[in-house]
């Protein structure tokens, strides 16, 4: 149970954060929320791009150098922090396009280009196919996007999407191949050892530790109790070892801490999914939010690790000042 503490300490994060903001949203409401995700987005691209360039940090997988992830430690969680501020980056980036440009376009420009090589150095499947679909998603938005501060602006644009295109095919098509070489190799392999089940390849054999994990959990001699109270984090872990950790947070989540403790964390969630899908109160953040459902499901590594609990916290936190923003512009107009 103490073992366990800093596992809750790490999960709870997520709900702590948006209660912090909104006991302090008149403050929080004095500048633009995604700001903060911009500048999260910015240290992480540094503090993982300087060790690549200075040859330092480690491999994810080391025998097949697959995978750098710098002096971070758990790859699926940092991950998950760079799709969240990609993410963040290509709206803002959207939206600074279609007024007077300035320095801040440039920089956002550099920002969204360090993330998308961030998410190739890490190079997960999920990691690179985010990367993909989001540099085409930002290329056609800028081809198609009707408004513009000027035609100068917009004949810019054209031509720098054209130049991108050429150089993607030319040159980024190569270095991406080149940094994602070891995972490709380490696929290959895989696919060989799992006589070619496509499955258990996309899902990292998560599929066959979670029917294993599951029969462990509805073996327990106590099932009973641990039905609705879980087994606790540490507990699997030294009993079952491989087998203790499905790394697909759902599942981890329910055999942790039961039915209750799962129980809790929908109701919340779909609080914060309400809010999100209300009348007036869709925003960016409500798609981050179902990124992040997608992601906890299939990969994991999300709800007990400090880092992606701390932009899951935020991600509920924007919820929240969104919601309040449409809620009091709603009670201004009916009063008006």
């Amino acid at each position: 149970m103490i073992a366990d503490l800093s596992v809750f300490v790490k999960y709870f994060l997520w709900v702590l954060i948006p209660y912090y903001v909104y006991q302090r949203k008149a403050i929080f409401k004095t500048f633009r929320f995604e700001n903060i995700f911009i500048t999260l987005g910015t240290l992480l691209t540094i503090e993982l791009l300087i060790p690549y360039f200075l040859g330092v940090g480690r491999q994810t997988y080391a025998s097949a150098e697959a995978g750098y992830k710098g002096f971070f430690f758990e790859q699926n969680s940092i991950s998950f922090a760079f799709i969240i501020t990609l993410t963040m980056t290509t709206y803002v980036l959207i939206q600074a396009l279609q007024k007077k440009w300035g320095s801040k376009v440039l920089l956002l420009f550099l920002l969204f280009a360090g993330n998308v090589f961030c998410l190739f150095l890490l190079a997960t499947k999920t990691a690179v196919a985010y990367a993909v679909l989001t540099v085409i998603y930002l290329l056609i938005r800028m081809i198609f996007k009707k408004r513009y501060y000027s035609n100068i602006q917009r004949v810019f644009v054209w031509v720098f999407t054209a130049c991108a295109v050429v150089w993607i095919f030319l040159a980024g098509i190569p270095i991406a191949s080149e940094l994602i070489s070891g995972t490709v190799t380490r696929m290959e392999y895989f696919y060989k050892v799992y006589n070619g089940d496509l499955l258990s390849l996309l899902f990292s054999s998560r599929n066959v530790f979670l029917e294993g994990a599951k029969n462990l959990f509805l073996n327990d001699p106590h099932f009973s109790f641990t039905l609705f109270g879980g087994q606790g984090f540490e507990y699997r872990l030294q009993n079952f070892g491989r087998l203790g950790l499905v790394e697909m947070d759902f599942f981890d989540l329910l055999f942790g801490v039961g039915i209750f403790g799962t129980a809790l964390f929908i109701f919340m969630m779909v609080y914060f999914i309400a809010c999100s899908l209300k009348r007036g109160g869709k925003s960016i953040y409500t798609f981050m939010l179902i990124v992040t459902l997608i992601y906890i499901f299939f990969v994991g590594h999300i709800l007990f690790s400090a880092i992606a609990t701390t932009f899951l916290g935020l991600i509920c936190a924007g919820i929240v000042l969104t919601s309040d923003k449409k809620t009091m512009g709603e009670k201004t107009n009916t009063d008006a």
